[in-house]
């Protein structure tokens, strides 16, 4: 599978995990273990595989330069390589990753709102140097919490069909993108790596805003939903799953479609775009089927997911606009979760008592030549 062949590829399997969104967050690693239970080699009882292997490697190093260094001579010169963005292909993908979440999240800054459970995502305006709200949520309220639970229980019965999926989802959702487009770990290799990027900065912005919102999770209100895996230590309101889902799939669209400079990115939906969707989609209800979200969580998931990937385009491209996104929690009732419904809403301004809705366009976003130059990398990898 791509994604096998991708971990082998980036620094024997340093990549982020995608999927249970915020328990890993270590920035692209992931590493295969698995080789500790092997017995140590050389007569070393109770050492792993892996550390015995490493102190034969050492021995072996230090004879073999012992045996051919000769003598010591002092270089007359030497250079560091020039400043700047490609400078850092140099770099191994752990440390390349660690730099470019920094920048991605540079400037940005929450509000928790007046209203409980409730709070603004901002970033600094690069034209005006003041402040500029990217989206705004609030959580729904207990009501909705409980007319929700009627749809949780309508999900459950998909149980037994979902249940190798959401497994499978549980850690690792990008196969299910792979397939729709075809991705190769060796040949898309940076595209796998804008999309590490943004799954780690998304895991960072949505616990914050899972710990304004402090929305409990549905076996919390009723002990008959007995979830099928275990429930993830952090709030429910947004999901997780469904913001990092829709936060891939916009970005790979954006990747296939030539998103840069000279064009900006605007959903459109061919036959890809729906495909990316729709699997966004499933994944978010298959957490919903598990037990472990409400439906509005998904709803709350792809309104953060629409104005993250906005704002991460923003940085990676130069080019498109930004509006404000909000999700309205209060009186969403039993209002299920439809990808094609909530995107209509998130693209439209507020009319009457709208949950989801569009606000007024803001402002400047500080140019970034490092993330740019990621960008124009992984765009090579679709001509």
């Amino acid at each position: 599978m791509a994604i096998s062949l991708h971990l082998e590829s980036l620094e024997s399997g340093e990549s982020g995990e995608s999927g249970e969104s915020g328990e890993s967050g270590e920035s692209g690693e992931s590493g295969e273990s698995g080789e500790s239970g092997e017995s140590g080699e050389s007569g070393e009882s109770g050492e792993s595989g892996e550390a015995a292997a490493s102190r034969t490697s050492s021995r072996a190093l230090i004879t073999a330069r012992d045996g051919v260094v000769g003598r010591w001579n002092v270089p007359k010169s030497g250079s560091n390589y020039k400043p700047g963005p490609a400078s850092i292909n140099r770099w191994i993908i752990k440390a390349r990753l660690l730099a470019m979440e920094g920048e991605m999240l540079s400037g940005i800054r929450y509000l928790d709102g007046t209203a409980t459970g409730s709070m603004a995502l901002m970033f600094r305006n690069f034209a005006t140097g003041s402040d500029a709200t990217l989206v705004n949520m609030s959580r729904p309220k207990e009501a909705d919490f409980l007319k929700q639970l009627d749809l949780v229980n309508s999900y459950s019965a998909l149980r037994s069909e979902r249940a190798a999926e959401i497994s499978s989802q549980k850690k690792d959702f990008l196969p299910f993108f792979a397939s729709v487009l075809n991705l190769d770990g060796v040949r898309h290799g940076r595209t796998f790596e804008v999309l590490y990027l943004a799954l780690n900065v998304t895991r960072i912005i949505e616990m914050r805003i899972k710990y304004a919102l402090a929305c409990k999770r549905p076996a919390d209100y009723s002990p008959q939903v007995q979830p099928i895996i275990a429930n993830p230590g952090h709030g429910t309101c947004p999901s997780g799953h469904a913001t990092e889902a829709f936060t891939v799939a916009f970005l790979l669209d954006a990747l296939r479609r030539g998103a840069g400079r000279k064009s900006a990115y605007k959903p459109v939906a061919d036959p890809s775009f729906v495909q990316l969707m729709r699997h966004a989609e499933r994944i978010a209800c298959n957490r919903t089927v598990a037990g472990v979200h409400f439906p509005c969580d998904s709803i709350a998931g792809l309104v953060l997911a629409r104005a993250l990937s906005a704002y991460y385009l923003r940085k990676l491209t130069g080019v498109g606009d930004l509006f404000c996104r909000n999700f309205a929690g209060p009186g969403i009732g039993i209002a299920d979760f439809s990808y094609e419904t909530v995107l209509k809403q998130v693209e439209k301004k507020k009319s009457g008592k709208a949950n989801v809705y569009l606000s007024d366009a803001v402002g400047e976003v500080e140019p970034s030549p490092l993330l740019e130059h990621l960008w124009v990398t992984a765009s090579r990898e679709w001509r």
